[in-house]
This record gives structure tokens, sequence and C-alpha cells, in this order.
């Protein structure tokens, strides 16, 4: 017996398979130690903020007045934050 799905024909036992692969697929989320707050490159400034020191500071200009100013600024990010870049203290 053959099912057709997605266009292709798959024999029955196949699609079995392939849902039984899908059904034990890992669905792991973040855990609260892959957060910013435990990080290396995380330094608190604040109740529950501080900023990420993995990559240089970022430029910023802004107008004040008559004059153009110039600051360099580490991203600013929430203790529960995460990124792909997670390195435990």
């Amino acid at each position: 017996m053959k099912t057709r799905t997605y266009g292709l024909w798959y024999p029955y036992q196949q699609i079995l398979n392939l849902n039984k692969k899908a059904s034990n697929m890992s669905t792991d989320t973040k855990t609260a130690t892959d957060t910013c707050a435990a990080c290396t490159y995380w330094n608190a400034e604040s109740s529950g903020k501080g900023e990420c020191r993995r990559q240089p500071p970022q430029a910023i200009s802004f107008k004040v007045g008559e004059d153009v100013r110039f600051e360099t600024k580490f991203p600013v990010t929430s203790a529960s934050d995460w990124c792909g870049e997670f390195a435990a203290k």
C-alpha cells in the first residue's frame, strides 16, 4: 500500500517511521542556566539589566544642539535573555 504525501509517493511503513522520528525530536528550550545572568560576557548594571561584552561596543552618534556627539555602548540585555554565544562563568 502506498500513500501520497507532499506530492511524493512513500511506502506506508516509511511514513510511519518518519512520524516516529518527528515525535522523538527534542523540544528542549533554553534553561535558566543558559541566560545572560550566568554568562561570562555579561556585566550586571542594575536590577535585571546588564551589558553584553561578547563583541566590541557599538558606536552611536547623536545631535546635541548644533554639535554631533559620539559614544560607544555595549548592548544592554535582560538577565533572562540568551543567545547562541553563551559561555558559562
